[in-house]
């Protein structure tokens, strides 16, 4: 399928990408009680990376514009098709030398890749801090700011 590309930079791009999105699940699922509605709510809100693709792919979109798109994971893997494809269909991969260039494009795989290990980051720090404050069936939910409480910081460590 990528006959020119380097296989390590094809499988990090999906490995991030995978990553990226089961840390935007663990976060979603931090706000829903009931699993049927956590499962609606985030396939609606996975296809809209597909919507917010269809609005930023464009050449004339600035590249600032993208990466901001890219905190949606799907956006960002979406996107990063772009060039990968370019390389591919002129014979020369995605490489070491090709990571931070686009032929016809704006974006780069080497964008996407920063940008989705940035949205692991985020996602998992946002899937932490809404388990903590966001009500349950169960327990007592924290503060919306227990993170400036030195007893919050006591109990961790």
């Amino acid at each position: 399928l990528f006959d020119y590309s380097d296989a390590a930079y094809i499988f990090l791009l999906f490995l991030v990408f995978m990553l990226a999105s089961t840390a935007l699940a663990l976060a979603l699922a931090a706000l829903f009680n009931r699993g049927m509605a956590a499962a609606v709510a985030s396939s609606i809100f996975y296809v809209l990376g597909y919507a917010i693709y269809e609005a930023t792919y464009m050449e004339s979109v600035p590249r600032a514009t993208k990466r901001a798109a890219c905190l949606h994971p799907v956006t960002c893997f979406t996107l990063a098709t772009i060039p990968l494809a370019e390389y591919e269909e002129s014979g020369v991969g995605i490489t070491a030398d090709t990571l931070d260039s686009a032929e016809n494009n704006n974006f780069t795989v080497a964008d996407a890749l920063g940008m989705l290990s940035l949205d692991i980051v985020l996602f998992l720090l946002l899937a932490w801090y809404l388990d903590q404050v966001a009500p349950k069936e169960w327990g007592v939910p924290r503060p919306w700011y227990f993170l400036f409480q030195a007893r919050y910081w006591r109990e961790v460590f």
